[in-house]
């Protein structure tokens, strides 16, 4: 999707909200947004003035970020943090994190098929990078017509620094904690142009070492994972699966599977055979004793990855090959030389 293309699609989506009636104050970004008012708040419980689905500033001068995408040790959670805090010229040592709730039409970035909220496939900062840039910029353009209105100055003699909004001709500043106690709703948030956000080389935190906010937790234990979620009657779903792609399984000892302690059902899927049990370690204690044959003559079967290698070599070499090149730019042994 182009830039441009993007920016529409964000004004038709804000000229939807405006219509509705909504009074909220809203950070938009290249994603839809809906009233809070009708949404789980994510920074709920902390002091202070909503900015957007994304942004509360507090009293105490923290700002509370929503984390859209899943942290599984690449540093997603901190990354997309990152992307919002430089535009709203956050104090990172202030920032605080909280997952936002699971609604891609909201929360989500615009992938292959729609907006969705995936940690894979290194997608992550990529679809977000412009989206929560916007969203900080447009934070900071709520912090900063309010402070205007409060000074009574012109908004484009203000000017911010981490946490600070500052007025250089008359040196008043003010944190952005003491904004919160009089920041109200804005009626209309312009669209920040892409000219108008940070130039790389004015970067205080992207591409810059900042340190991870999930480590913290994960290293006193306090961290929450997955395996920590215990709700009641909640069931545990293990998959074996097929050590060949496209071949199907077979259970050959169903019935003992059953009978075994805290065994719930048995799933039969076109690549594996799936067990529902009470606990985890009955799940897995059920996968091991799986008896299961595949089935043969799969194309995959006899195909090794490990001499695929050799045979790609093998044809690049021979040089008399029937494939056509898809691209070609550039030189790259001169480019390797003066790298």
């Amino acid at each position: 999707m182009s830039k441009q293309s993007t920016l529409s699609n964000i004004q038709s989506r804000r000229n939807f909200i405006r219509q509705a009636g909504s009074a909220l104050i809203f950070a938009t970004s290249p994603i839809p947004l809906m009233s809070l008012k009708s949404q789980e708040d994510p920074t709920e419980g902390a002091e202070g003035q909503q900015l957007s689905v994304w942004v509360k500033i507090n009293t105490d001068n923290t700002v509370t970020i929503a984390n859209p995408t899943n942290e599984m040790g690449q540093g997603s959670m901190t990354a997309l943090a990152v992307l919002l805090a430089e535009e709203l010229d956050a104090d990172w040592s202030k920032v605080k994190l909280v997952h936002s709730p699971v609604d891609p039409s909201i929360y989500g970035s615009q992938g292959w098929s729609g907006y969705s909220m995936m940690t894979v496939g290194s997608r992550t900062v990529n679809s977000y990078f412009d989206s929560m840039r916007q969203a900080g910029a447009q934070a900071r353009y709520v912090i900063l017509q309010n402070v205007a209105k409060h000074w009574n100055v012109p908004l484009e003699t203000l000017i911010t620094q981490p946490g600070v909004v500052l007025h250089p001709s008359s040196g008043r500043q003010i944190p952005y904690g003491e904004v919160a106690k009089f920041a109200e709703a804005v009626d209309q948030i312009p669209e920040i142009p892409i000219e108008k956000l940070k130039k790389p080389e004015d970067f205080q935190l992207i591409g810059k070492v900042v340190q991870r906010y999930d480590i913290p937790a994960k290293v006193d234990g306090s961290a929450q994972y997955a395996m920590d979620i215990n709700l009641p009657d909640m069931t545990y779903g293990m998959i074996a699966r097929s050590p060949v792609h496209g071949s199907k399984p077979t259970l050959k000892n169903e019935a003992s599977i059953r009978n075994m302690e805290g065994v719930i059902d048995i799933v039969h899927l076109d690549h594996g055979i799936g067990v529902i049990a009470s606990s985890i370690d009955l799940a897995l204690k059920a996968k091991g004793a799986l008896s299961i044959q595949w089935s043969e003559g799969v194309t995959a079967e006899n195909h090794s990855s490990q001499e695929e290698y050799a045979r790609y070599t093998q044809i690049v070499n021979a040089g008399d090959y029937a494939y056509r090149e898809l691209v070609k730019e550039g030189r790259v042994e001169e480019a390797f030389a003066g790298a």
